[in-house]
């Protein structure tokens, strides 16, 4: 390789994505089994091939100068606790993974799911929540996590003119209960998140299917496919990103090569290259690059590891010595999904107890499972996930 050539042709064993999608909690009533993990649609292993126009044409033009989000020191302290939660989840993603199998998730659609759960109780389930977040447990950890996701909902959408970003929330309560109002109100405040009230069990799948899909502009049309059969609440976060880049590649220069998988084999796919000044650093554990979309408010960051073994510690290194860099970007085209159950994930980060005592109005409800998914795709004119 050239110097001040970047080559992303190789992935490592497991290959993590941060990007934009759904996820889903459903709670029933105490006892009760939960549907089976085949309940989520099932995702082909991915294959790194070219994409037929991913990316909508974005509907907003105007350029948006550079800004800071405005928050005081306890609110940008969530900023550290969403990214440590990422790490984790991903970390324990990694475990239960297959060997062949590349990792789509967005970890903040889970953050913002446990968030609203964690307002579902007043008392050790949802300290347990908060310290599975990263956060103090007791009523001050909780107004700082409300406080910091009312922060995102309202300031992330309008960064960025030329980017395309949405965060939604929604509550599904089974016909004939009746919701805590005072979480119900916190949901309302706190996260913009409507209460829809339906059979559940007759119309809920549809329903929610509908919601998502329309949230995410189509890009995750079946959460669900089989009825919710004995759940009495569901908390629904959907999250959707569409964005060009603020450099896009050139469509003529994009060429077919070989693509280095995991085992080692070798599979076709189309190459986008420029020459422009990215954000780059390397360290002796990895090597990354940035990539800006619109007006430079989001950037795409990847990162390329020696090894299986990096973590937390590490990607705060490389990004801490990125510099700008004239350089030669060669990146492939190419599509990810994946969908998950996360309940066994989020027990083995800490979180066992799954009884709520103020979501309802009248009696608790237990948490049954925990659905996420995410999809992304990327080519010359920027990303759609």
């Amino acid at each position: 390789m050239n110097k001040g050539e970047i080559k992303l042709k190789n992935i490592i064993m497991k290959r993590f994505t941060i990007v934009a999608g759904a996820s889903l909690l459903a709670l029933c009533i105490a006892g009760c089994s939960s549907d089976s993990p085949q309940d989520i649609n099932p995702v082909e292993p991915p294959v790194d091939e070219p994409v037929d126009n991913p990316v909508e044409e974005d509907p907003v033009i105007e350029r948006t100068p550079y800004k800071a989000i405005e928050m005081d020191s306890e609110t940008r302290s969530g900023v550290g606790v969403n990214n440590t939660f990422a790490f984790s989840l991903w970390s324990n993603l990694q475990k239960n993974a297959r060997a062949d199998e590349n990792i789509t998730v967005v970890p903040y659609s889970v953050f913002s799911v446990l968030s609203m759960m964690a307002n579902g109780d007043d008392g050790e389930t949802r300290d347990e929540v908060l310290r599975t977040l990263g956060l103090e447990s007791g009523e001050a950890g909780l107004a700082a996590l409300n406080n910091y996701n009312r922060v995102m909902l309202s300031e992330l959408p309008d960064l960025d003119g030329q980017v395309q970003i949405s965060l939604a929330n929604s509550l599904w309560l089974n016909e004939g209960l009746k919701i805590n109002p005072t979480f119900a109100n916190t949901i309302g405040t706190s996260y913009d998140g409507a209460l829809n009230t339906c059979p559940l069990a007759s119309e809920g799948k549809d329903r929610i299917n509908a919601w998502v899909s329309d949230r995410t502009h189509g890009l995750i049309p079946n959460l669900l496919n089989k009825p919710l059969a004995g759940s009495e609440l569901v908390v629904v976060n959907a999250f959707y990103f569409n964005g060009l880049w603020l450099f896009p590649f050139m469509e003529e220069a994009t060429e077919q090569g070989d693509f280095t998988n995991a085992d080692g084999s070798r599979s076709k796919a189309d190459f986008m290259k420029q020459q422009k000044t990215f954000g780059y650093a390397r360290t002796d554990r990895m090597e990354m690059v940035s990539m800006k979309y619109g007006s430079g408010n989001y950037e795409m960051v990847l990162f390329m590891a020696d090894d299986e073994s990096v973590g937390e510690d590490d990607i705060n290194a490389v990004l801490e010595a990125r510099k700008d860099t004239k350089t030669i970007i060669t990146l492939p085209c190419f599509s990810q999904e994946s969908s998950f159950e996360l309940l066994d994930i989020l027990k083995a980060m800490g979180m066992n107890r799954l009884d709520f005592n103020a979501m309802l109005d009248g009696h608790g409800t237990t948490l049954g499972r925990i659905v996420h998914a995410a999809k992304i795709y990327v080519d010359e004119k920027g990303s759609r996930a």
